[in-house]
């Protein structure tokens, strides 16, 4: 399920100017995907199903990305990535 997700938000991605970088194989708590876009903007995406989440060690790289400024998107949906990218390129 999770690389459905992946897939449909990387066309989006793509469609929209960014570039997304597979981030494999990933060391423990890397997040899935490094998205680099338009005007310098840099997000990742932690994709998940179900009722899963980010487990001990993405919680801990994930608030040290965080207080560095980044975004992380958890992502269960395209909709979840869409959804941040509506309060980043405001309509």
């Amino acid at each position: 399920m999770e690389s459905a997700i992946e897939s449909a938000t990387d066309d989006l991605l793509k469609r929209l100017g960014y570039l997304t970088i597979k981030m494999r194989p990933p060391p423990a708590g890397i997040p899935d995907r490094l998205c680099l876009g338009p005007s310098g903007r840099i997000f990742f995406i932690e994709y998940k199903d179900g009722d899963n989440t980010p487990n001990f060690h993405q919680r801990v790289l994930h608030k040290a990305i965080r207080a560095l400024g980044f975004m992380i998107v958890v992502a269960y949906s395209k909709q979840d990535v869409l959804d941040y990218l509506g309060t980043i390129n405001p309509a």
